[in-house]
């Protein structure tokens, strides 16, 4: 329980560090797209994809792990990444605490501000800089695309050409698939 407790501190800290970031509205939507379309629906746990991920490890047909943009800003800031139901519960029971006390707009802005976007990369404003060398609000809708299918493919020390096409090809998903979102001024008046 004082792990739990320590835990819970370390992210509550960095939400009042970055809650309040100004994010490219634009880009949070594409970065909704790429890493949890349900976010602005579910409490921190998107019980749909735990279920689906349960039948897929039973099944030995899926890897997929059922992490909500929470759950990885948790994993992120305790930098716990072990394989284990263990760590998942722990995400899990943190990301439902951190709903009830940060609002969405906090925590989507918060990832955004420290997810590892790859080598030395933390944050989509330096993933933009580090891919594009300009500011994420400067970039154009792909590049920002580009931008979050770096999350779930990183910035290599050494780029190759498989790892180029893979990000275009993830990038290329996201703006076909993209949903409309609120903005982060809706949700901070909420």
């Amino acid at each position: 329980m004082f792990l739990l407790q320590k835990d819970i501190r370390a992210v509550d800290a960095v939400i009042s560090q970055h809650g309040r970031t100004e994010i490219d509205n634009e880009f949070l939507a594409l970065l909704v797209q790429a890493e949890d379309r349900r976010f602005w629906r579910h409490n921190g746990v998107d019980w749909r994809s735990v279920a689906r991920a349960a039948v897929g490890w039973a099944t030995c047909k899926s890897q997929s792990g059922a992490s909500t943009i929470e759950m990885q800003l948790v994993r992120t800031v305790t930098g716990k990444y072990e394989i284990s139901i263990t760590r998942k519960l722990r995400e899990m029971i943190i990301s439902m605490g951190l709903r009830r006390k940060w609002c969405k707009a906090s925590i989507i802005a918060t990832y955004a501000c420290v997810g590892y976007f790859g080598e030395e990369v933390r944050g989509a404003e330096d993933a933009a800089l580090a891919l594009h060398k300009r500011r994420l609000d400067e970039c154009s809708r792909l590049r920002k695309a580009l931008v979050a299918a770096t999350l779930r493919r990183p910035i290599p020390g050494r780029r190759s050409r498989e790892w180029c096409r893979e990000v275009l090809r993830r990038a290329r998903y996201i703006l076909r698939h993209q949903v409309e979102a609120p903005t982060l001024a809706k949700c901070r008046q909420s």
